[in-house]
C-alpha cells in the first residue's frame, strides 16, 4: 500500500511537471484517453497497457496523416518501451494507439518517468511531446 501511495503521489507530481513542460512552445500538447472513444481523464500512460490512445493535433504534424510512423523515446528506464499499434484520424487529431511494455527485469521496479516522445515518419521528425509513464513493481 505504501508503494502504491508513493507511486500515485509521484505521478501527480510528474503530471504537473508534464503540463508545465508542454507550456514550452517546442513541445506539442497532447491528450491521453482509453481507446479512441474520446474519454479523457488520463494524465499518464500506464506501463504494460495496450489500450491507451495519444491524441496529437493535426496542425502539429502538417495537417495530414503521415505514413510509416514510429516513436523515438527518451527519459524511460531501461526495459520500458512505447510503440504505435494503430493510428487513425478523428476530427482535427491523429489518434495513436500505443502499447507500453516492460521487460521481465524492468517489471521488478516501479516506473515513474517523464517520457519525451518524438513522432517520426520515416526519418522525418514530425513533432515532440512529453507524457508521464507510471507503473507499479510486479514481484513474482
Amino acid at each position: 500500500m505504501k508503494g502504491f501511495i508513493l507511486t500515485a503521489l509521484s505521478a501527480v507530481i510528474l503530471t504537473g511537471s508534464a503540463l508545465a513542460q508542454n507550456a514550452d512552445p517546442r513541445m506539442t500538447a497532447v491528450a491521453i484517453s482509453a481507446g479512441s472513444d474520446g474519454v479523457s481523464g488520463y494524465q499518464q500512460l500506464y506501463a504494460d497497457a495496450t489500450w491507451q490512445t495519444i491524441w496529437v493535433p493535426l496542425r502539429a504534424i502538417g495537417g495530414v496523416m503521415p505514413s510509416n510512423m514510429s516513436l523515438q523515446t527518451s527519459g524511460l528506464p531501461d526495459g520500458v518501451s512505447i510503440k504505435i499499434t494503430g493510428s487513425k484520424m478523428r476530427g482535427d487529431s491523429l489518434l495513436l494507439t500505443v502499447e507500453t511494455k516492460r521487460t521481465s527485469a524492468a517489471k521488478a521496479q516501479p516506473v515513474n518517468s517523464l517520457a519525451t516522445i518524438t513522432l517520426m515518419s520515416g526519418t522525418s521528425n514530425l513533432t515532440t511531446f512529453q507524457v508521464p509513464v507510471v507503473g507499479v513493481a510486479i514481484n513474482k
